[in-house]
């Protein structure tokens, strides 16, 4: 089953009792990792990454419009460097 609520995972669509959002599932898809491996790995069912998938293929186009509102999100900082000023006259 999948959960929308404000108080697990700011209301993001996740499996139930997993805390494992719809989105990180399918990225993880994506990214290559079968849906067995997956399942395994989180110790759930095959059918829960099923369904979790088929979730954000329905709500794909409000993750892609979300994605584009706030860019930074995705991959924050990439260029911030350690953290550290520079310092060229020292």
């Amino acid at each position: 089953m999948i959960t929308c609520d404000p108080k697990v995972c700011w209301g993001w669509p996740c499996i139930a009792g997993h805390r494992l959002q719809v989105d990180d599932v399918a990225g993880s898809i994506r990214a290559g990792e079968t849906v067995e491996q997956y399942a395994l790995d989180k110790e759930i069912t095959v059918e829960q990454v099923q369904e979790a998938l088929a979730v954000y293929e329905c709500l794909k186009p409000l993750f892609d419009a979300y994605a584009e509102l706030h860019p930074l999100e995705d991959g924050a900082d990439e260029d911030a460097g350690d953290g550290e000023p520079d310092h060229e006259d020292e």
